[in-house]
């Protein structure tokens, strides 16, 4: 497969029937039991990071929970239209202010195991024992095309620098890198650097070459670094990673810093360190190269590790601490005969389970593989659905657990067809006209309030970013202490000073929400003030109906929330140095304030502790009922249409209908079964289910008809300029290639290669 291909563009190819689309959206909840971890350190400060295969461009990372064995983090990425991939990699990492970041532990996700979606614990698998990886790598990887057909394409691979490499005591190390194209089952393409003796800041500056004849989409370039023994045994392992060809294909050139990673668990047995046998110059060579094989031999399809239960065996041995209470062991304990974990006999049954494991992480992951058709195909379906007000839509959001998804869904669709302001009133006016009181309204889950949070997000989310952002940084970078609950107040604190930072954050916060009315969005005033409208039509007599229905939006569902998880929404530049436990509370603090507010009521006995607020939430009642009566009045504002997201394309549509088309799918059955449902919406029901009877049909058709809906389209790639070394690179490119097939030729007539 020419990776200089791509598979169909659906923005440039649109005689295609159909295309592919894959979304995975990955949540990290938490991790427990990380006190085995730590080999030394004087923290616990882990955060995740979560890699499809080894492409760095594909990479999210949590926030760090600092002093923590416990972290909770409930954070949420998603990975949309990813290349075929191999294998989800979730790695637990231990920040260090002062010092470079270690890896702690993984759970690694085969892309078949992926496939649905599922929650649980799974435990963390060690990775390499020694502890001996620390540090980066830059390299600089250029990508030439082949020139002409039959013509082997090629990677100009610069290993420029390391810095921060682990050290031996004080002994620096003699660092030297080994490079790899895989797959490469006998490693025959093994290049290296020289030794940069006694320095864990090597400076390499050495350029290789590798050709290949014929690009696939596994292939990647593998990097490891070596410490040559002065002593003639063994060298030792520095770290590895992996670069993947899709990454430097699609780029056309790669350069950075990444950072080096410990062997996994499986190839240890390939690097460890030999006490008494010394080696020639051809072990040595043979070491790196063994390290590579194993590597590409250790299984990709198995599940990830939940819990496993420790083999516990009774011991004697001395000066150890439970895993459990950590209390010290004197006498007869229990010692695990696999992982050597000890407790004692009445702690046994409540030692978390995770034998061989590192700790344990609750995740919850959804992978999706979609087929999209074109829009014609969809259109039938649309105009179904916007019959009736959108009945059938309303029912969905009444019976269906992925309303949110499939809010999301519509609001673009609806969005990009000049149709979503009329969507979302009428969504409202049902919502308010079903409403059994005012005390009831928008509570629930519906399809209204999920239309609303997702459009508030989607229009508003720069308005947020402008509002909050400084002020977030500004409570982390302080980090006053503001704990009011005496059963969680430090010794060390005062409670009137905590209550005085909690009142000053919480002025500046308001403060600069209620100056933001000119900033308010345009559109969302516009269905502010419809709402409004709509309330107090409904509700006469309730004066504060028409305030509380607003503020439970903007407030509730977007300001309060910012706050409680501000890299959700945007804030990352606000988070440079983590969030700390009084950061957290602080802000949680805050966030309750704020939604007393927005509710118009002050604290009471459910939450006593928070009652010295009240005279701050009395004295701004008023400048919030002004605030909101502002940001629900419509203003003059740019006739032109504009979109939530101004590249909402025809493909975007498509892929949005696609998702759609598998909600309703979905929740059919549901829908079929829900009670209250007028004999004419239920006839729209039937319709709705024969149209999604009739686009599964025709997914079928085309998939059987059309095997080629991973076809290849040829990609102009446009030349990049050259330094005058890859222009000497790229005249040894034919001699490189040439070489390489006798090479290849030779060993098969040798019998080496099977």
């Amino acid at each position: 497969m020419d990776l200089s291909r791509r598979t169909v563009d659906p923005k440039t190819n649109p005689d295609s029937p159909y295309w592919k689309s894959q979304r995975l959206s990955v949540k990290i909840i938490e991790a427990k039991h990380l006190t085995w971890l730590r080999k030394g350190e004087r923290t616990c400060d882990p955060y995740v990071v979560c890699r499809i295969d080894n492409r760095t461009a594909e990479e999210q990372r949590t926030s760090t929970v600092w002093n923590s064995e416990a972290p909770f983090w409930s954070e949420e990425f998603t990975f949309e239209d990813i290349e075929p991939f191999r294998q989800l990699n979730v790695t637990l990492w231990n920040d260090s202010k002062d010092a470079s970041a270690k890896p702690m532990g993984r759970v690694v996700f085969p892309r078949r195991y992926l496939l649905g979606d599922d929650e649980q614990w799974f435990n963390i698998t060690k990775t390499n024992d020694d502890g001996s990886v620390s540090g980066e790598l830059r390299v600089r990887i250029k990508y030439y095309p082949a020139k002409e057909e039959g013509a082997a394409s090629a990677f100009a691979v610069r290993v420029v620098a390391g810095r921060d490499l682990a050290t031996d005591g004080n002994t620096p190390p003699n660092p030297y890198a080994v490079l790899h194209l895989l797959p490469d089952q006998h490693a025959l393409s093994m290049q290296q650097t020289r030794v940069r003796e006694g320095t864990a800041n090597p400076q390499f500056s050495e350029t290789f070459v590798f050709t290949v004849p014929v690009l696939e989409p596994d292939q990647e370039i593998h990097f490891s670094l070596w410490n040559r023994s002065s002593n003639g045994t063994e060298d030792g392992f520095l770290g590895h990673f992996s670069v993947s060809v899709v990454e430097v294909v699609m780029g056309g050139r790669v350069d950075r810093w990444f950072p080096l990673l410990p062997a996994p668990l499986a190839a240890n047995g390939k690097i460890g360190k030999s006490k008494d046998k010394k080696k020639g110059e051809e072990d040595k060579r043979h070491r790196p190269r063994a390290f590579v094989q194993a590597l590409q031999r250790m299984p990709e399809d198995g599940a990830p590790p939940t819990r496993k239960r420790h083999n516990f065996e009774e011991s004697l041995a001395p000066f150890g601490t439970c895993a459990h209470c950590s209390g010290m062991l004197i006498g007869l304990h229990l010692r695990c005969g696999e992982c050597k974990v000890a407790c004692h006999h009445k702690c046994k049954d409540i030692v978390a389970p995770h034998c061989g494991g590192v700790g344990v992480m609750r995740l919850r992951y959804k992978y999706e593989e979609l087929m999209v058709l074109r829009m014609p195909y969809y259109e039938p379906l649309l105009h179904l659905l916007e019959k009736q007000d959108y009945a059938v839509l309303v029912i969905l959001g009444r019976v269906s657990g992925e309303r949110e998804d499939a809010a999301r869904s519509l609001v673009r669709i609806f969005d990009s067809r000049s149709t979503l302001k009329q969507f979302l009133k009428k969504m409202i006016a049902i919502e308010v006209a079903n409403a059994e009181d005012s005390k009831t309204l928008f509570r629930a889950n519906s399809m209204a309030t999920k239309a609303l949070d997702v459009f508030m997000k989607h229009v508003g989310g720069g308005y947020l970013v402008s509002v909050l952002q400084s002020i977030i940084k500004a409570i982390v970078t302080t980090n006053r202490p503001t704990e009011l609950d005496p059963t969680k107040l430090p010794k060390d604190e005062n409670l009137q000073q905590n209550i005085n930072s909690l009142t000053l954050y919480n002025t500046i916060i308001v403060d600069s929400i209620f100056r933001s009315v000119d900033k308010f969005p345009p559109r969302l005033r516009e269905i502010f003030q419809f709402l409004q409208d709509e309330v107090s039509q409904r509700f006469p007599n309730e004066e504060g109906v028409r305030y509380t229905a607003v503020s439970g939006f903007i407030f509730l569902r977007f300001f309060a929330p910012a706050i409680l998880g501000p890299k959700l929404f945007g804030f990352e530049s606000a988070l440079t140095g983590g969030l700390d436990a009084r950061a957290i509370r602080t802000l949680t603090l805050s966030a309750k304030v704020l939604q007393g507010l927005a509710n118009l009521v002050e604290f009471g006995q459910k939450e006593a502790f928070m009652t010295p607020m009240n005279g701050f939430i009395a004295g701004r009642i008023e400048g919030m009922k002004r605030f909101i009566d502002e940001i629900s009045t419509s203003v003059p504002y740019q006739q032109v249409h504009t979109k939530i997201d101004s590249e909402v394309t025809n493909y975007e549509e498509e892929k949005e209908c696609g998702e759609l088309y598998g909600y309703l799918s979905r929740g059919m059955e549901k829908m079929m079964g829900a009670e209250n449902v007028s004999s004419s919406d239920r006839k729209l029901l039937h319709q709705v289910k024969s149209e999604l009877k009739t686009i599964e049909e025709t997914l079928e058709s085309l998939q059987r008809e059309t095997p080629g809906v991973d076809s290849l389209q040829e990609e102009g790639n446009s030349p990049i300029e050259m330094s005058e070394e890859e222009r000497m690179i790229d005249v040894l490119l034919e001699k490189r290639t040439l070489m390489l097939r006798e090479q290849r030729n030779s060993f098969r007539s040798a019998g080496e290669l099977e």
